[in-house]
């Protein structure tokens, strides 16, 4: 279980990163690696503008299913 705000962006940022690298090595740029990375990436940004951890983490699993 993720509670803390740093262990929270270190999880999100390192989820980005395997999106970005699958979005590079596919060759039709497959739409829900974007879609993925795109809400990834919002919720990085709110948990950086101090956002609650557990309802950003809640709100991104949902985005992704």
């Amino acid at each position: 279980k993720i509670k803390k705000r740093d262990e929270a962006i270190a999880f999100v940022q390192n989820l980005l990163f395997a999106c970005h690298y699958l979005l590079s090595k596919t060759k039709n740029n497959h739409p829900a690696l974007a879609r993925y990375a795109s809400a990834v990436g919002e919720t990085r940004k709110r948990l950086k503008a101090n956002g609650n951890v557990t309802l950003q983490l809640t709100n991104l699993v949902v985005n992704l299913g």
